[in-house]
């Protein structure tokens, strides 16, 4: 059988990737932010680890909240930044 999309369905779909990549670029603009506010990169191997692990946390619960449309706590923020640092 041939499995045809629905234009309702199209519209759906794109509809929740936009909403998906606009709560991308916004996180992508906040670590942008933090970044400048945390100073400069970290140059030791174990530094370049952390950041890169908060950049990945930080991606992971984006996308998880975008699924539930939850704001980002202000205290989860600060913890991430005190985790950075």
């Amino acid at each position: 059988e041939e499995m045809q999309l629905s234009r309702t369905g199209l519209n759906r779909y794109a509809s929740r990737m936009e909403k998906v990549g606009a709560k991308i670029r916004a996180s992508r603009e906040m670590a942008e932010v933090w970044a400048a506010k945390l100073g400069s990169a970290p140059t030791s191997d174990v530094g370049k680890l952390l950041m890169e692990f908060v950049k990945t946390l930080a991606f992971e619960t984006s996308m998880s909240m975008a699924e539930d449309d939850k704001p980002v706590a202000p205290k989860a923020l600060g913890q991430l930044a005190l985790v950075a640092q």
